[in-house]
């Protein structure tokens, strides 16, 4: 069963750039391709990429 998705604490602005900064750099040039365009899409592209995000993250929790 998957755990519910955990409330954070929200960040600062200059907190969550430099956080999203080095998940980036993680990410190998196809791959931050891919989620430039899904971002240049629409407001539902972005529903999908939060929700998958979420996903990924019970999953991690979960394991």
């Amino acid at each position: 069963m998957m755990k519910k998705f955990p409330n954070f604490k929200p960040h600062s602005d200059t907190e969550t750039e430099e956080l999203i900064s080095l998940l980036f750099r993680k990410l190998n040039i196809d791959e931050l391709i891919f989620l430039l365009r899904v971002l240049q899409r629409d407001i539902r592209a972005k529903y999908t990429l939060t929700k998958i995000i979420k996903k990924n993250i019970n999953l991690k929790l979960d394991s």
